[in-house]
């Protein structure tokens, strides 16, 4: 094989691989996470996210082994809605994703949500939230 063409191979490939990884690191990944309720943490851990918002409808909280997040929707009085959360990670960083829709029964109300996952570090996470009517 020529140079030139050895050339033109190489820069093929380069450009192929960088292709590659751009289109990895657009993918997100589940991440594995537990649902909770309150009556289920500790009360300490609860009460200290509880007075640990990091922004209006999150607010988290690392121990040793965990991070705990609680998700807290903006629920008005006769709003009919329920709340869910989810974390995946994405470009390096963990999202955490609150999601709110509308409830399908009484049974099924509530304003607020909280996972508990592996312990990742506070500046690799980002928050948004999501409503479904």
């Amino acid at each position: 094989m020529t140079k030139p063409k050895k050339l033109i191979s190489i820069a093929i490939i380069s450009i192929i691989l960088a292709i590659s990884v751009l289109v990895v690191r657009q993918l997100s990944f589940p991440l594995e996470y537990e649902d909770m309720n309150k009556e289920e943490l500790n009360h300490s851990v609860y009460s200290i996210l509880e007075n640990n918002f990091v922004n209006e409808n999150f607010s988290i909280f690392s121990d040793d082994k965990y991070t705990y997040v609680l998700y807290r929707s903006d629920l008005k009085h006769g709003d009919y809605i329920t709340t869910s959360l989810d974390v995946r990670k994405k470009w390096g960083n963990y999202v955490l994703a609150g999601h709110t829709s509308g409830a399908a029964n009484d049974n099924l109300i509530s304003s607020e949500s909280i996972i508990r996952f592996k312990k990742i570090p506070n500046d690799k996470i980002i928050t948004e939230e999501e409503s479904f009517d």
